[in-house]
């Protein structure tokens, strides 16, 4: 709730000095579980305005052992990546999403200055990785 307040003012617009945005952002990003900070960091090896298909994004979340399944809920490694896509989209750290015929969230970018948190947070979350984007639409 407290994002779309930000937007609605329109702090959102670039002409606002992004070095005052960014730490507001990342109070976003420090109030997240340690497994969402890491599977949000990755997406900080997305180029800038990429459009992120989800489940390309949730099998490598998965790939790389981000996804922690709890052994008390009975769940698949899959619907965990699902769950933490949904809490990154809900605390928007994902915008321009595009759904399927059936209302299911199919792809997603990231703002240009959440990118950049993501970018100052990777180095401490994920290690060097070797990852080439195979398209961007």
């Amino acid at each position: 709730r407290k994002w779309l307040s930000f937007q609605e003012l329109g702090l959102g617009r670039t002409d606002v000095a992004a070095d005052k945005i960014k730490p507001i952002l990342k109070l976003s990003y420090l109030n997240l579980e340690p497994q969402l900070k890491i599977c949000f960091s990755y997406c900080a090896l997305f180029p800038k305005d990429y459009v992120i298909d989800k489940a390309e994004l949730i099998h490598l979340w998965i790939a790389q052992g981000y996804v922690v399944v709890p052994s008390d809920k009975g769940q698949t490694v899959e619907d965990v990546g699902e769950e933490y896509f949904l809490i990154l989209l809900r605390r928007c750290f994902f915008q321009d999403v595009e759904k399927d015929e059936h209302g299911e969230i199919i792809s997603c970018k990231m703002h240009d200055l959440i990118h950049d948190v993501a970018q100052e947070v990777a180095g401490k979350e994920i290690p060097q990785a070797n990852f080439m984007p195979s398209s961007s639409n």
